[in-house]
């Protein structure tokens, strides 16, 4: 038996919302979990999330 390690990362909604945002250059709301969830798989936005 082999040990493992296993990280599940959530995004806080409103920090997501801010870089989504930025990226984006057009309002995004933390409540919306819709495109929050599309912002969450944009590579753009994940590249962004690397560089704080």
């Amino acid at each position: 038996m082999q040990s493992h390690l296993l990280a599940i990362i959530v995004p806080d909604p409103v920090q997501l919302a801010k870089m989504a945002s930025r990226v984006w250059k057009k309002p995004v709301s933390e409540i919306d979990l819709a495109t929050l969830d599309y912002a969450a798989k944009d590579e753009k936005v994940e590249r962004r999330s690397w560089m704080f």
